[in-house]
Protein backbone atom coordinates (compact mmCIF):
# COMPACT_ATOMS: atom_id res chain seq x y z
CA UNK A 1 0.00 0.00 0.00
CA UNK A 2 1.63 3.18 -1.20
CA UNK A 3 2.40 5.57 2.32
CA UNK A 4 -0.54 7.98 0.50
CA UNK A 5 -2.59 4.85 1.39
CA UNK A 6 -4.21 5.58 -2.16
CA UNK A 7 -4.62 2.79 -4.19
CA UNK A 8 -4.82 3.32 -8.02
CA UNK A 9 -5.06 1.84 -11.49
CA UNK A 10 -7.72 -0.98 -9.68
CA UNK A 11 -10.36 -2.09 -11.93
CA UNK A 12 -14.04 -3.31 -10.78
CA UNK A 13 -16.27 -5.25 -13.32
CA UNK A 14 -19.71 -6.29 -12.40
CA UNK A 15 -21.90 -8.39 -14.37
CA UNK A 16 -25.42 -7.91 -14.37
CA UNK A 17 -27.28 -11.36 -14.65
CA UNK A 18 -29.92 -11.37 -17.02
CA UNK A 19 -32.65 -13.65 -17.71
CA UNK A 20 -35.77 -14.63 -19.86
CA UNK A 21 -39.07 -16.38 -19.33
CA UNK A 22 -39.91 -18.85 -22.27
CA UNK A 23 -43.24 -20.10 -22.59
CA UNK A 24 -46.62 -20.70 -24.94
CA UNK A 25 -50.16 -19.34 -25.12
CA UNK A 26 -53.18 -21.89 -25.90
CA UNK A 27 -56.78 -20.89 -26.16
CA UNK A 28 -59.16 -23.52 -24.01
CA UNK A 29 -59.28 -25.94 -26.54
CA UNK A 30 -55.45 -26.56 -26.77
CA UNK A 31 -54.62 -24.26 -29.48
CA UNK A 32 -52.18 -22.04 -29.64
CA UNK A 33 -52.60 -19.24 -30.00
CA UNK A 34 -50.35 -16.29 -32.18
CA UNK A 35 -49.70 -12.75 -32.22
CA UNK A 36 -50.98 -12.47 -28.14
CA UNK A 37 -49.26 -9.26 -25.96
CA UNK A 38 -47.76 -10.96 -22.99
CA UNK A 39 -46.16 -8.77 -20.56
CA UNK A 40 -43.86 -9.71 -17.38
CA UNK A 41 -44.32 -6.92 -14.46
CA UNK A 42 -42.58 -6.79 -11.14
CA UNK A 43 -44.93 -6.69 -8.63
CA UNK A 44 -45.45 -3.96 -6.37
CA UNK A 45 -43.37 -0.89 -6.54
CA UNK A 46 -40.70 -1.38 -8.87
CA UNK A 47 -38.17 1.04 -11.08
CA UNK A 48 -38.29 -1.43 -13.78
CA UNK A 49 -40.30 -0.88 -16.03
CA UNK A 50 -42.63 -3.76 -17.37
CA UNK A 51 -40.89 -6.01 -20.52
CA UNK A 52 -43.86 -7.24 -23.25
CA UNK A 53 -43.49 -9.63 -26.54
CA UNK A 54 -45.93 -11.18 -28.89
CA UNK A 55 -46.57 -15.11 -29.40
CA UNK A 56 -45.31 -16.58 -33.01
CA UNK A 57 -47.16 -18.25 -34.85
CA UNK A 58 -46.97 -21.58 -32.88
CA UNK A 59 -48.33 -19.27 -29.42
CA UNK A 60 -44.22 -19.78 -28.04
CA UNK A 61 -42.76 -16.21 -26.54
CA UNK A 62 -39.39 -15.52 -24.82
CA UNK A 63 -39.73 -12.40 -22.58
CA UNK A 64 -35.76 -11.64 -22.40
CA UNK A 65 -33.46 -9.21 -20.40
CA UNK A 66 -35.07 -9.58 -17.17
CA UNK A 67 -33.16 -9.28 -13.85
CA UNK A 68 -33.65 -12.14 -11.18
CA UNK A 69 -37.14 -12.40 -9.40
CA UNK A 70 -40.45 -13.26 -9.77
CA UNK A 71 -42.90 -12.22 -12.50
CA UNK A 72 -46.63 -11.34 -12.89
CA UNK A 73 -47.48 -12.79 -16.59
CA UNK A 74 -50.20 -11.12 -18.11
CA UNK A 75 -51.73 -11.71 -21.62
CA UNK A 76 -54.05 -10.41 -23.75
CA UNK A 77 -55.46 -11.20 -27.32
CA UNK A 78 -57.00 -8.97 -29.92
CA UNK A 79 -60.37 -10.61 -29.17
CA UNK A 80 -60.80 -9.61 -25.98
CA UNK A 81 -59.58 -12.87 -23.96
CA UNK A 82 -57.24 -12.55 -21.10
CA UNK A 83 -55.12 -14.34 -18.68
CA UNK A 84 -52.67 -13.72 -15.46
CA UNK A 85 -50.20 -15.77 -14.18
CA UNK A 86 -48.34 -15.01 -10.94
CA UNK A 87 -44.90 -15.44 -9.39
CA UNK A 88 -42.97 -16.76 -12.41
CA UNK A 89 -39.59 -16.93 -11.75
CA UNK A 90 -37.34 -15.28 -14.41
CA UNK A 91 -35.17 -18.16 -16.20
CA UNK A 92 -38.16 -20.66 -16.10
CA UNK A 93 -40.93 -21.36 -18.76
CA UNK A 94 -44.43 -20.75 -18.25
CA UNK A 95 -47.58 -21.77 -20.05
CA UNK A 96 -50.50 -19.74 -20.32
CA UNK A 97 -54.02 -20.77 -21.09
CA UNK A 98 -56.80 -17.69 -22.04
CA UNK A 99 -60.17 -18.97 -22.60
CA UNK A 100 -61.49 -17.34 -25.73
CA UNK A 101 -63.79 -14.31 -25.76
CA UNK A 102 -67.50 -14.91 -25.90
CA UNK A 103 -69.80 -12.19 -27.46
CA UNK A 104 -73.57 -10.71 -27.10
CA UNK A 105 -75.76 -10.48 -29.75
CA UNK A 106 -79.97 -9.31 -29.20
CA UNK A 107 -83.00 -7.47 -29.81
CA UNK A 108 -84.53 -4.50 -28.15
CA UNK A 109 -88.03 -3.74 -28.15
CA UNK A 110 -90.98 -1.66 -26.74
CA UNK A 111 -88.84 1.42 -26.31
CA UNK A 112 -90.16 4.98 -27.01
CA UNK A 113 -87.05 5.16 -28.63
CA UNK A 114 -83.64 3.94 -29.48
CA UNK A 115 -81.92 2.84 -26.36
CA UNK A 116 -78.30 2.94 -25.30
CA UNK A 117 -77.45 -0.89 -24.23
CA UNK A 118 -75.06 -1.25 -21.14
CA UNK A 119 -72.93 -4.43 -20.61
CA UNK A 120 -71.31 -4.85 -17.02
CA UNK A 121 -69.20 -7.43 -15.63
CA UNK A 122 -71.24 -8.61 -12.50
CA UNK A 123 -68.76 -7.48 -9.60
CA UNK A 124 -66.35 -5.86 -12.00
CA UNK A 125 -65.61 -2.85 -14.20
CA UNK A 126 -68.22 -1.51 -17.16
CA UNK A 127 -67.05 -3.68 -20.55
CA UNK A 128 -68.59 -0.60 -22.04
CA UNK A 129 -71.58 0.15 -24.82
CA UNK A 130 -73.14 -2.17 -26.89
CA UNK A 131 -73.49 -1.40 -30.80
CA UNK A 132 -76.86 -0.96 -31.60
CA UNK A 133 -78.78 -0.25 -34.92
CA UNK A 134 -81.78 -0.45 -35.27
CA UNK A 135 -83.64 -3.02 -32.97
CA UNK A 136 -80.57 -5.16 -32.52
CA UNK A 137 -77.56 -4.76 -30.57
CA UNK A 138 -74.32 -6.62 -30.17
CA UNK A 139 -71.07 -6.70 -28.18
CA UNK A 140 -67.93 -8.47 -28.94
CA UNK A 141 -64.26 -9.33 -27.08
CA UNK A 142 -65.92 -10.32 -23.87
CA UNK A 143 -63.72 -12.47 -21.24
CA UNK A 144 -65.59 -15.06 -19.72
CA UNK A 145 -67.92 -14.84 -16.67
CA UNK A 146 -71.28 -13.24 -15.63
CA UNK A 147 -72.71 -9.92 -16.96
CA UNK A 148 -75.70 -7.53 -16.70
CA UNK A 149 -77.18 -6.00 -20.09
CA UNK A 150 -79.37 -3.28 -19.64
CA UNK A 151 -81.06 -0.82 -21.96
CA UNK A 152 -82.60 2.25 -20.93
CA UNK A 153 -83.74 5.20 -22.80
CA UNK A 154 -85.75 7.72 -20.45
CA UNK A 155 -88.07 6.33 -18.10
CA UNK A 156 -87.86 2.97 -20.05
CA UNK A 157 -85.35 0.28 -18.97
CA UNK A 158 -84.99 -3.25 -19.18
CA UNK A 159 -82.13 -5.78 -18.21
CA UNK A 160 -80.42 -9.66 -17.86
CA UNK A 161 -78.04 -11.48 -16.22
CA UNK A 162 -76.50 -13.64 -18.57
CA UNK A 163 -73.47 -16.18 -18.56
CA UNK A 164 -70.43 -15.69 -21.29
CA UNK A 165 -68.87 -18.72 -22.47
CA UNK A 166 -65.70 -19.21 -24.29
CA UNK A 167 -65.99 -19.17 -27.64
CA UNK A 168 -69.79 -18.68 -27.62
CA UNK A 169 -72.48 -15.79 -28.48
CA UNK A 170 -74.88 -15.61 -26.01
CA UNK A 171 -78.38 -14.08 -27.08
CA UNK A 172 -80.40 -11.47 -25.14
CA UNK A 173 -83.99 -10.41 -25.81
CA UNK A 174 -84.55 -6.71 -24.23
CA UNK A 175 -88.16 -5.19 -23.78
CA UNK A 176 -89.22 -2.25 -22.21
CA UNK A 177 -90.48 -2.81 -19.01
CA UNK A 178 -92.99 -0.17 -18.62
CA UNK A 179 -93.62 1.26 -14.79
CA UNK A 180 -95.47 1.05 -11.74
CA UNK A 181 -95.42 2.67 -8.65
CA UNK A 182 -93.60 1.98 -5.04
CA UNK A 183 -94.71 3.98 -1.93
CA UNK A 184 -93.34 3.92 1.68
CA UNK A 185 -91.31 5.41 4.10
CA UNK A 186 -87.71 6.04 5.01
CA UNK A 187 -86.91 5.58 9.09
CA UNK A 188 -84.06 5.40 11.41
CA UNK A 189 -83.66 1.68 12.77
CA UNK A 190 -83.13 2.19 16.18
CA UNK A 191 -85.40 4.99 16.84
CA UNK A 192 -88.02 4.51 13.86
CA UNK A 193 -88.12 7.88 13.72
CA UNK A 194 -89.03 9.42 10.39
CA UNK A 195 -85.85 10.67 8.09
CA UNK A 196 -87.04 13.76 5.87
CA UNK A 197 -84.99 14.89 2.66
CA UNK A 198 -83.73 11.05 1.65
CA UNK A 199 -83.21 11.06 -2.00
CA UNK A 200 -85.10 7.53 -3.33
CA UNK A 201 -84.52 5.82 -6.38
CA UNK A 202 -85.50 3.07 -8.26
CA UNK A 203 -83.21 0.76 -10.78
CA UNK A 204 -84.09 -2.93 -11.95
CA UNK A 205 -82.26 -5.72 -9.29
CA UNK A 206 -80.44 -8.32 -11.06
CA UNK A 207 -79.75 -11.81 -9.44
CA UNK A 208 -79.57 -9.49 -5.73
CA UNK A 209 -77.71 -6.90 -7.34
CA UNK A 210 -78.73 -3.44 -8.31
CA UNK A 211 -78.75 -2.06 -11.71
CA UNK A 212 -75.24 -0.04 -11.82
CA UNK A 213 -76.64 2.58 -14.31
CA UNK A 214 -77.93 5.53 -12.93
CA UNK A 215 -81.85 5.67 -12.06
CA UNK A 216 -83.85 7.75 -14.33
CA UNK A 217 -84.45 11.09 -12.96
CA UNK A 218 -88.56 9.66 -13.75
CA UNK A 219 -88.48 6.99 -10.85
CA UNK A 220 -86.63 8.98 -7.92
CA UNK A 221 -88.47 10.59 -5.19
CA UNK A 222 -87.33 12.58 -1.89
CA UNK A 223 -89.17 12.07 1.69
CA UNK A 224 -91.38 14.48 3.09
CA UNK A 225 -91.62 15.57 6.79
CA UNK A 226 -93.40 12.55 7.69
CA UNK A 227 -90.33 10.25 5.82
CA UNK A 228 -92.70 9.05 3.02
CA UNK A 229 -92.24 9.30 -0.21
CA UNK A 230 -93.94 8.22 -3.76
CA UNK A 231 -92.52 7.23 -6.77
CA UNK A 232 -92.88 5.69 -10.47
CA UNK A 233 -90.31 2.52 -10.92
CA UNK A 234 -89.68 -0.07 -13.93
CA UNK A 235 -92.13 -2.81 -13.19
CA UNK A 236 -90.57 -6.70 -11.80
CA UNK A 237 -88.06 -6.80 -9.67
CA UNK A 238 -86.54 -3.19 -8.15
CA UNK A 239 -84.01 -2.41 -6.04
CA UNK A 240 -84.99 0.88 -3.95
CA UNK A 241 -81.85 2.75 -2.90
CA UNK A 242 -82.77 6.01 -0.43
CA UNK A 243 -80.02 8.04 0.54
CA UNK A 244 -78.94 11.83 2.06
CA UNK A 245 -77.97 14.31 -0.51
CA UNK A 246 -74.98 15.65 1.95
CA UNK A 247 -72.83 14.24 4.08
CA UNK A 248 -73.65 12.64 7.45
CA UNK A 249 -74.05 9.80 10.01
CA UNK A 250 -77.53 7.98 9.06
CA UNK A 251 -76.19 4.88 6.76
CA UNK A 252 -78.53 4.66 2.80
CA UNK A 253 -81.34 2.30 3.07
CA UNK A 254 -83.29 -0.20 0.61
CA UNK A 255 -85.05 -2.70 -0.31
CA UNK A 256 -85.65 -5.21 -3.40
CA UNK A 257 -89.36 -5.56 -4.13
CA UNK A 258 -91.39 -6.56 -7.40
CA UNK A 259 -93.44 -3.86 -8.84
CA UNK A 260 -96.79 -4.01 -11.27
CA UNK A 261 -99.11 -2.24 -13.26
CA UNK A 262 -102.04 -3.46 -10.88
CA UNK A 263 -101.21 -2.34 -7.21
CA UNK A 264 -99.06 -0.10 -5.73
CA UNK A 265 -95.78 -1.43 -4.34
CA UNK A 266 -95.03 -1.14 -0.07
CA UNK A 267 -91.62 -0.47 0.47
CA UNK A 268 -90.59 0.52 4.21
CA UNK A 269 -86.46 1.11 4.72
CA UNK A 270 -84.72 1.69 7.51
CA UNK A 271 -81.19 3.69 8.00
CA UNK A 272 -78.83 3.25 10.23
CA UNK A 273 -77.13 5.94 12.57
CA UNK A 274 -72.96 5.48 12.89
CA UNK A 275 -72.17 6.21 16.39
CA UNK A 276 -68.96 3.90 16.97
CA UNK A 277 -66.73 7.53 16.02
CA UNK A 278 -63.13 6.83 16.09
CA UNK A 279 -63.55 3.18 17.88
CA UNK A 280 -65.19 0.81 15.89
CA UNK A 281 -65.73 -2.76 17.26
CA UNK A 282 -63.99 -5.84 15.03
CA UNK A 283 -66.93 -8.19 14.08
CA UNK A 284 -64.03 -10.29 12.02
CA UNK A 285 -66.32 -10.93 8.57
CA UNK A 286 -67.65 -8.54 5.81
CA UNK A 287 -70.83 -8.49 4.25
CA UNK A 288 -70.60 -8.60 0.25
CA UNK A 289 -71.33 -4.44 -0.69
CA UNK A 290 -74.99 -3.60 -1.91
CA UNK A 291 -75.87 -7.59 -2.04
CA UNK A 292 -79.74 -8.33 -0.63
CA UNK A 293 -80.07 -10.61 0.86
CA UNK A 294 -77.05 -9.78 2.90
CA UNK A 295 -75.00 -12.06 2.72
CA UNK A 296 -71.49 -12.59 4.67
CA UNK A 297 -68.80 -12.28 1.42
CA UNK A 298 -65.64 -13.20 3.84
CA UNK A 299 -64.40 -14.06 7.34
CA UNK A 300 -61.51 -13.36 9.16
CA UNK A 301 -59.23 -16.56 9.83
CA UNK A 302 -59.00 -17.01 13.53
CA UNK A 303 -61.63 -13.52 14.15
CA UNK A 304 -64.19 -12.96 16.11
CA UNK A 305 -66.69 -14.07 13.54
CA UNK A 306 -64.45 -17.49 12.45
CA UNK A 307 -64.66 -18.03 16.42
CA UNK A 308 -68.28 -18.03 16.42
CA UNK A 309 -68.81 -20.37 13.80
CA UNK A 310 -70.19 -17.52 10.87
CA UNK A 311 -69.12 -18.39 7.44
CA UNK A 312 -68.79 -16.51 4.09
CA UNK A 313 -72.26 -17.19 1.93
CA UNK A 314 -74.52 -17.05 5.15
CA UNK A 315 -77.00 -14.96 5.44
CA UNK A 316 -77.33 -12.26 7.75
CA UNK A 317 -81.38 -12.15 8.96
CA UNK A 318 -81.70 -10.13 12.16
CA UNK A 319 -79.20 -8.73 14.86
CA UNK A 320 -79.92 -8.85 18.38
CA UNK A 321 -83.31 -10.02 17.29
CA UNK A 322 -83.94 -6.82 15.47
CA UNK A 323 -85.31 -7.69 12.01
CA UNK A 324 -82.86 -6.48 8.82
CA UNK A 325 -85.37 -6.33 6.59
CA UNK A 326 -84.72 -3.02 4.40
CA UNK A 327 -81.14 -2.52 5.83
CA UNK A 328 -78.64 -2.26 2.99
CA UNK A 329 -75.52 -3.78 3.78
CA UNK A 330 -73.91 -0.96 4.86
CA UNK A 331 -76.63 -0.30 7.40
CA UNK A 332 -76.14 -3.65 8.62
CA UNK A 333 -72.35 -3.00 8.93
CA UNK A 334 -72.85 0.18 10.78
CA UNK A 335 -74.96 -1.50 13.36
CA UNK A 336 -72.01 -4.19 13.67
CA UNK A 337 -69.67 -1.90 14.35
CA UNK A 338 -71.15 0.20 16.65
CA UNK A 339 -71.14 -2.59 19.92
CA UNK A 340 -68.50 -1.66 21.80
CA UNK A 341 -65.95 -4.18 21.75
CA UNK A 342 -66.01 -7.40 23.98
CA UNK A 343 -69.70 -7.15 23.96
CA UNK A 344 -71.38 -9.84 22.33
CA UNK A 345 -74.43 -9.88 19.93
CA UNK A 346 -76.96 -12.66 18.53
CA UNK A 347 -76.83 -13.02 15.10
CA UNK A 348 -79.84 -14.38 13.43
CA UNK A 349 -78.62 -16.64 10.18
CA UNK A 350 -79.93 -18.27 7.30
CA UNK A 351 -77.31 -21.16 6.23
CA UNK A 352 -78.73 -23.22 3.24
CA UNK A 353 -82.66 -22.52 3.73
CA UNK A 354 -81.79 -23.50 7.67
CA UNK A 355 -82.54 -20.74 10.72
CA UNK A 356 -79.68 -21.04 13.10
CA UNK A 357 -78.21 -17.95 15.83
CA UNK A 358 -75.06 -17.39 16.60
CA UNK A 359 -73.10 -15.89 19.47
CA UNK A 360 -70.41 -13.17 18.48
CA UNK A 361 -68.01 -11.42 21.01
CA UNK A 362 -66.95 -8.30 19.05
CA UNK A 363 -63.14 -7.67 18.89
CA UNK A 364 -61.03 -4.22 18.17
CA UNK A 365 -60.17 -3.58 21.91
CA UNK A 366 -60.42 -4.58 25.32
CA UNK A 367 -63.51 -6.24 26.61
CA UNK A 368 -66.35 -3.57 27.61
CA UNK A 369 -66.84 -3.40 31.16
CA UNK A 370 -70.83 -3.60 32.14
Amino acid sequence: VPRSGVVTGIKLAIKEERLAIRGTVVDDTGAPMPDVHITAIVPGPSPMDPVSTLSDATGHFEIANLARGAYLLRAHAADGSEAELPSVAAGTSASLTLARAGAIEGTVSGFAATPEVFVMKSNGPMAGHAAVEGTRFSRIGLPPGRYTVEAMVGADTDGQSVEIKPGETTRVELRSRGVGTIEGTVSELATRKPVAGMRCDATISLDGHASPELSSVAHQAFTDAAGNFKMSAPRGRVRLYCFSPGPGPLSPAGIDVEVTNTAVAKANVFSVRASFGNAPSDPGFMLTPMLLPLTVDGVLPSGPAATAGLRAGDQLVTIDGMSLAGVLPIGATFLLLNHRPGTTATLGISRGGVAQTIKLVFGGGPPARD
